[in-house]
């Protein structure tokens, strides 16, 4: 069976043995290649010959081609998710929080569990937190990486806004201790090990 038009083509093929359906083989195409979808379910666009389960071709021409997921709705939940996921393993997503206004990457199909990463709409990044604080938040939102007027990295306090140079930040010997190097002796297996005289070991 076919039917075509100027604009859509469809065919339909199908395969009778002993009164039965064997097979059921379907495609589709809408202008030549602007949609092709293959017998196996293979979907092209501007291909009809899909590798892959979707596959995009375009030329163009001196300007960009773009996919577009765009939520219209206005409610707090109205994400924009783009999610990926290997079967009984791990899911991630990544797309925009609505209802913080952010770019995330999430531990999920939805920004309800582990929000790892986020960009807000400044340009702010936070890792491990929700709220960056400034140019870039680290594991918690009272602390964040910044520069100081002579370009310096700092450690910025978010409430008292008091900045500390990244190259002076020092650890005592207990807070040494506290992450397995005691006495000048690693008691953990490490390629780096730091005495409590400030001797330093590599390997």
């Amino acid at each position: 069976m076919i039917l075509k038009s100027e604009k859509i083509l469809i065919i339909a093929i199908i395969t009778l043995t002993l009164g039965f359906f064997t097979t059921n083989e379907v495609c589709f195409a809408v202008e030549d290649e602007g949609l092709y979808v293959e017998v196996e379910g293979n979907v092209g666009i501007g291909t009809t010959d899909p590798s892959y389960l979707l596959q995009l071709l375009k030329n163009g021409s001196a300007a960009p081609i773009q996919l577009d997921i765009h939520n219209t709705g206005t409610n707090d939940a109205d994400d924009s998710i783009l999610s990926f996921g290997v079967q009984g393993l791990i899911d991630f997503g990544m797309g925009i929080d609505r209802s913080t206004g952010k770019f995330t990457i999430t531990k999920g199909k939805s920004f309800l569990i582990d929000n790892f990463f986020t960009i807000d709409d400044i340009g702010n990044i936070g890792i491990g937190t929700l709220v960056s604080g400034g140019l870039l938040g680290l594991k918690d939102e009272f602390t964040y990486l910044d520069r100081d007027d002579n370009n310096n990295l700092t450690f910025t306090d978010v409430v008292t806004g008091t900045k500390t140079l990244a190259d002076l930040i020092k650890l005592t010997y207990i807070e040494i201790a506290e992450m397995g190097f005691v006495t000048g002796a690693h008691t953990v297996d490490t390629d780096t090990h730091i005495d409590q005289t400030g001797i330093e070991g590599l390997g």
